[in-house]
């Protein structure tokens, strides 16, 4: 990564590597950690939930004071407020993230396309957002196409590492691949050619066009794929009785309209962004 994106990144995240706490139904702990969990089958209703998620704005990010917010962030502490359970929100890479949760009952990775491939491997809580999914390129990159298959030739696309949009590239046929461990390393391999595609989202695309100073007019959607739902993805190892408890208070949220207050507070600057690219 070039000294000018990273001193950009640094900027926005300033203290990734400390943890933070603050109180919220009893503990609520925030930090950013490579360190894998013990695989344990113990859980029970005095132990607090594990929450993993990545740096994926505006859905999770560190904000300037150095907490892990973002809209999905809100709506998981929201919920976790309302059921009476505890929780530590961590910070790490999708890969660890998914490596961790696999490993431990009562954890959780979100925020988690669902898709009938992955439906066996988690217990769901959802859906607590949209995403869309869209191929980008640099402005002056020559096609667009509705079809996803169609950019077999089109040179490098960067991806993130056991992403849903890894596999939905691999299953379509793709073999073209830089697979990268988060999106701003895909942006980055994107603005300095090593990619000449990035497979994203227009909500990561807006906010970290602004988090890295990149105008939306440098880039254009080559593929717009598909629209998905965003869920809480559970080790399927978690007692039914928390699943049911989430859900129950994720629908309450979204009866009384708290669901749409925290979505819609993180929205106006997404919609500005997203909205300008052609």
């Amino acid at each position: 990564m070039t000294s000018k994106i990273l001193n950009r990144i640094i900027t926005f995240i300033p203290i990734l590597m400390i943890g933070i706490s603050a109180g919220l139904s009893g503990c609520v702990s925030t930090e950013f950690s490579d360190q894998m969990p013990k695989d344990t089958d113990d859980f029970s209703s005095d132990t607090s939930i594990a929450l993993y998620t990545e740096e994926q704005p505006p859905y999770n990010f560190i904000n300037n004071q150095g907490f892990v917010s973002g809209s999905s962030t809100e709506i998981v502490k929201e919920i976790a407020k309302r059921s009476g359970d505890k929780i530590s929100i961590t910070l790490v890479t999708w890969q660890n993230g998914i490596d961790s949760v696999m490993k431990k009952p009562g954890s959780a990775l979100f925020s988690t396309v669902r898709t009938p491939e992955r439906e066996s491997e988690f217990k769901w809580v959802g859906p607590i957002s949209t995403v869309e999914l869209v191929v980008y390129g640099r402005a002056d990159f020559q096609n667009t196409t509705s079809n996803i298959s169609d950019l077999k030739n089109s040179g490098p696309i960067a991806v993130v590492r056991n992403d849903v949009r890894e596999d939905i590239l691999k299953e379509n046929g793709l073999t073209n691949l830089i697979i990268l461990p988060d999106d701003y390393a895909c942006i980055e391999a994107l603005v300095s050619k090593k990619a000449s595609l990035w497979f994203g989202t227009s909500d990561i695309f807006a906010q970290s066009s602004k988090t890295l100073s990149f105008g939306p007019d440098s880039f254009k959607k080559v593929c717009i794929y598909m629209k998905g739902d965003l869920y809480i993805a559970f080790n399927n190892r978690t007692p039914e009785i928390i699943i049911q408890r989430w859900q129950t208070a994720l629908e309450t949220m979204n009866a009384d309209g708290t669901l749409e207050m925290i979505v819609k507070s993180y929205l106006p600057f997404v919609c500005s962004w997203s909205t300008c690219v052609a």
